[in-house]
């Protein structure tokens, strides 16, 4: 990596911390790499395997992203600071006639030690708190930063969904978990009650980890089918570690087109692309330009048509009666006859567990 003397001298006055052992240079960038192996067993580590591939009418997404680490904010130029764990997502975007197919979170994870089962506890907007427990769906070997390893994480928090607003996130099960994971992402998947086209989501996660020299790493994706061309379309990755004291921005590959994203350390990566019918294959990948290490953890692809099956909107109807408590005690009931919609139902309002329902 070309850095200019002034520079280098500003560099070699300024403090690392002991945890960045390092052979010189700025951490995170090339020849800040130890000599450890990656981690094993190899259950198809360092490569990206598919985790969902579902086609329904209505079927969506919403997604956010939040910086978790702060090893790095000594050394950003553009305020990408980690946040103080507790964090929040806010989400926005939820139809309001929704099924609940899946909620996701994925972490990028430098580990120190492990790596270990994690957890993530997580408030919803209606105030109610979940806590799940996982290990890593992917590892690779470290990128930089003097760690062990680096692991992808992906826990699924489906029973934390509950509407737009703000959700709470905290981890524990790690060493140092603002040091260790540079950022989290939720993704929400649902169907549109209302809508009458057919959703398409594919995706592909594990653990890609360029720790040498930050060159391109590619793969290409397969395992789906694209019925007829889509009416729109979306392809989407999640990397870390790209620092903006090295380049403003990096690019992604993202169904075979070449993207300049900011560095903005914890990437969650989208884009409008195009699918023809038959496409059975595509080609993501990540750059670090030669001179920036980063985690590649996730990719994938969403598009809609309207002319391979055919959607009718299925919003709910219900009646519903009820009957008071007396004497402040807890006896009162609520009744709900739902029709329509999409079964199972789910109900998105969350209900305190002394209250009967029917």
């Amino acid at each position: 990596m070309k850095k200019s003397l002034l520079f280098l001298s500003a560099f070699f006055f300024f403090s690392v911390s002991n945890a960045q052992n390092s052979t010189g240079g700025v951490p995170g960038a090339c020849g800040m790499h130890k000599n450890n192996s990656t981690p094993s067993p190899l259950d198809g580590n360092g490569s990206l395997g598919q985790s969902f591939n579902q086609s329904a009418c209505g079927l969506n997404y919403v997604a956010a992203t939040a910086r978790v680490e702060n090893r790095y904010d000594p050394y950003t130029q553009a305020g990408n600071y980690g946040c103080p764990l507790p964090c929040a997502w806010s989400i926005t975007g939820l139809a309001p006639c929704i099924s609940p197919v899946r909620a996701l979170v994925w972490a990028n994870v430098s580990y120190q030690s492990g790596p270990p089962v994690g957890t993530i506890t997580i408030t919803d907007p209606l105030g109610f708190t979940n806590s799940y427990s996982t290990g890593p769906v992917g590892v690779s070997g470290p990128k930089c930063w003097g760690e062990a390893g680096t692991a992808a994480y992906r826990w699924d928090v489906t029973p934390s969904i509950a509407g737009n607003g703000n959700y709470t996130f905290n981890f524990s099960g790690f060493s140092n978990p603002t040091w260790e994971i540079d950022g989290a992402t939720i993704f929400i998947i649902y169907q549109d009650l209302n809508a009458s086209y057919q959703g398409s989501l594919i995706f592909w996660d594990g653990a890609i980890t360029d720790g040498q020299n930050g060159s391109a790493t590619s793969q290409t994706l397969g395992g789906f089918s694209v019925c007829n061309t889509p009416n729109n379309a979306t392809a989407f990755s999640i990397s870390s570690d790209h620092q903006d004291n090295i380049a403003a921005s990096h690019n992604s590959t993202l169904n075979g087109n070449v993207y300049s994203f900011p560095n903005s350390f914890s990437n969650f990566e989208v884009a409008s692309t195009s699918l023809f019918a038959g496409q059975n294959s595509s080609v993501f990948g990540q750059d670090g330009g030669n001179s920036d290490c980063y985690l590649w953890t996730m990719a994938g692809l969403y598009y809609q048509t309207t002319n391979c099956v055919t959607c009718n909107p299925t919003g709910l109807a219900g009646s519903q009666s009820s009957t008071p408590a007396s004497c402040n005690a807890s006896n009162g009931t609520a009744t709900v006859n739902p029709s329509g919609g999409i079964t199972p139902y789910r109900a998105p309002l969350k209900i305190p567990s002394d209250v009967p329902i029917t």
